[in-house]
């Protein structure tokens, strides 16, 4: 059999499996109800499947390697030509990528961005002070790729949420508790809040109004106004 003919099998084979663990991978997160020991369990069960189908289809063909490590082993072991191995590993690394873009556009409904391959962890008490911009703020992270709001506008999180393009964001209180199909978690803890950002509110010495004006702040700073601040999702005084 032709060495091309056995690559072609070989991309293939590797594409199809990667297809299966992530695909499956993601699949099992999903319906798995936040039960990790069943979605492992679902994901390899259906990654052995796959393998074993496809071994059994492209052995004939290519050998069924589909990983980088067995195809050097077996060059090691001197039953298989360092060339053609060569060859093997570039054709399992490019189809490897192929088959985890394809799980992505199947399961997912989107092809894979390179925005979506930038994953970045943090200790939530390592965020940066001011990060948390507003004393009444959900719990949250960032969706998968940006999230903008339109000229002038805040970026709308709660709006993306509530169309399935993120399964979780964060944003103000304020600019949450009105936005249909979402649930809003809660604030996050009183010590990752920033006490930077406090809304002030003055009187110019030049008002044509200033006892209407400072009555006004008054009563946006007194009890009578708390139960209304409360109830728009912001912090009173």
């Amino acid at each position: 059999m032709t060495l091309t003919r056995r690559l072609v099998g070989e991309a293939l084979g590797t594409a199809w499996l990667l297809v299966a663990v992530v695909g499956s991978g993601i699949m099992a997160e999903r319906l798995s109800g936040g039960n990790a020991a069943i979605a492992l369990l679902a994901n390899s069960l259906a990654t052995g499947g796959a393998l074993v189908a496809l071994i059994v289809t492209f052995a004939p063909v290519s050998g069924a390697h589909f990983n980088p490590a067995v195809t050097v082993a077996l060059a090691a072991r001197g039953e298989l030509q360092w060339m053609p191995a060569a060859a093997y590993v570039a054709v399992q690394f490019a189809a490897a990528v192929l088959g985890v873009v394809a799980a992505h556009a199947i399961v997912v409904g989107s092809v894979l961005k390179a925005t979506d391959l930038r994953v970045e962890q943090h200790d939530i008490s390592e965020l940066p002070p001011g990060f948390l911009d507003d004393p009444a703020i959900a719990v949250g992270l960032t969706a998968s790729r940006p999230i903008s709001g339109g000229a002038g506008q805040p970026p709308q999180v709660g709006e993306a949420v509530a169309k399935g393009e993120a399964e979780i964001g964060m944003q103000p209180i304020s600019e949450l508790m009105n936005v249909e199909g979402i649930d809003i978690v809660g604030p996050l803890p009183a010590e990752l809040q920033s006490p930077d950002l406090v809304y002030v509110a003055g009187v110019t010495a030049a008002s044509q109004h200033a006892q209407a004006a400072k009555a006004l702040v008054d009563f946006l700073t007194g009890p009578a106004a708390a139960p209304v601040l409360k109830a728009k999702g912001l912090e009173p005084p």
